[in-house]
């Protein structure tokens, strides 16, 4: 699996923030592919959305978001068809040295945004 894909799961919501943030910032990616499926479709388009609007605005944009299923066999060996989602994010600004986040960095940020509270309820 390529560097620039992120999978979306059940791991807390700001991790995936996180990844997205360092993959541009810090490992200087030209793009990110959120991949997802299932019921972390949505998880997928907050994290989308948190990093372009919240954190990396003017930086990147949501470039392509492509949809489909997957079918496969459950342990009752049933064929399961699931929701499948790839949101491909990608740079048009450029990162200055002191504008790159750590990790401290984007938690104190985190503790300020009310969106994010909001988020943090739900899981």
């Amino acid at each position: 699996m390529a560097k620039d894909i992120i999978l979306i799961g059940g791991k807390p919501f700001m991790s995936y923030v996180t990844a997205v943030v360092m993959q541009f910032t810090t490992n200087n990616k030209n793009s990110v592919t959120l991949r997802s499926r299932g019921k972390f479709i949505s998880r997928a388009v907050d994290v989308a959305e948190i990093v372009n609007t919240r954190f990396l605005s003017d930086k990147i944009k949501i470039s392509d978001i492509k949809i489909g299923s997957e079918e496969f066999k459950n342990q009752e060996n049933k064929n399961i068809r699931v929701s499948t989602i790839d949101i491909k994010l990608l740079k048009t600004g450029t990162f200055e040295k002191d504008e790159k986040f750590e990790k401290d960095e984007t938690a104190s940020i985190l503790a300020k945004e009310p969106v994010l509270e909001l988020i943090k309820e739900k899981e």
